[in-house]
């Protein structure tokens, strides 16, 4: 089995453990027992992941049309946000392109 570093896989549950925190708050009673509570949180936790994947399946669904109104409703959320990183630069990628030469993603994902 490869390494798992622990840390991180908790640091990227805390990401998403806030919608199925929320879902489990709105299941469990002071009547239940443990058991049953932990049976819940297992049920909200698979029931987040069936629901991420039935989305990508219907993206990949999706024919010409739908991907760019899709892409486009998108791209308007995130605008705002993406405004917030300009100016940014990735120290790591400046060092990358200094030695190459090479510019884009791909390259430096690649190659570096």
């Amino acid at each position: 089995m490869a390494n798992v570093d622990a840390a991180l896989q908790i640091a990227q549950f805390k990401k998403l453990a806030a919608a199925i925190v929320v879902n489990v708050k709105t299941r469990v009673t002071n009547e239940m027992s443990v058991d049953e509570i932990m049976h819940t949180i297992h049920e909200e936790i698979l029931s987040f992941f069936v629901k991420q994947q039935q989305m990508a399946i219907e993206y990949v669904t999706f024919n010409e049309d739908q991907r760019a109104n899709f892409a486009e409703l998108m791209y308007s959320l995130l605008e705002p946000l993406a405004g917030a990183f300009k100016g940014m630069e990735n120290p790591k990628y400046a060092a990358y392109v200094s030695a190459t030469g090479k510019t884009g993603a791909r390259n430096f994902m690649v190659n570096a």
